[in-house]
């Protein structure tokens, strides 16, 4: 069975006495409970809020430019990393073909070059798993704004909230 968030549920989850006192900061878990209010509890709460907008706004924006922050300083780490793989497989190709080295030299210089080549592929590897949580950061807050103006539309969510 689904039970609506009441205004006075909402209220103690915030810790406020009235939406009039919805800060930035509480913004974000206000949003993820829209959709498990009654919408004239929403309702309610977004006229005592008339800033709500803008704000949504403003964290957005926020968010916004920690991610490109994230993705370039991602990136310059990746390329630093990448040079100095390749310098290492440089020189290692250097050694491989100095004409005085043994053998057993030479199957350690490939086994060498194979672990560069290995920590090459896992740190792509990694790079891309963080690409894919900074996307799915992304994918889940636009979601809880979409949620957010559906629940100001009317349409209410089934879902059941016996934690509160």
């Amino acid at each position: 069975m689904s039970k609506s968030l009441t205004e006075a549920k909402v209220l103690t989850k915030l810790g406020i006495p009235d939406f009039r006192h919805l800060t930035k900061d509480k913004v974000v878990s206000f949003v993820s409970m829209l959709p498990h209010m009654d919408p004239e509890v929403a309702k309610k709460a977004l006229e005592q809020f008339p800033e709500f907008s803008s704000t949504a706004l403003s964290i957005t924006e926020s968010l916004k430019a920690s991610v490109e922050q994230a993705m370039c300083s991602n990136a310059s780490n990746m390329e630093t990393f990448n040079s100095a793989c390749l310098t290492t497989l440089e020189g290692l190709k250097e050694r491989l073909n100095a004409p005085e080295i043994s053998p057993e030299e030479k199957e350690s210089i490939i086994s060498s070059m194979m672990q560069v080549l290995e920590m090459l592929y896992r740190k792509d590897t990694e790079n891309k798993e963080y690409h894919t949580g900074l996307i799915r950061i992304c994918a889940i807050f636009s979601a809880v704004v979409l949620v957010c103006l559906a629940s100001v539309l009317g349409i209410k969510a089934e879902t059941d909230w016996d934690g509160i």
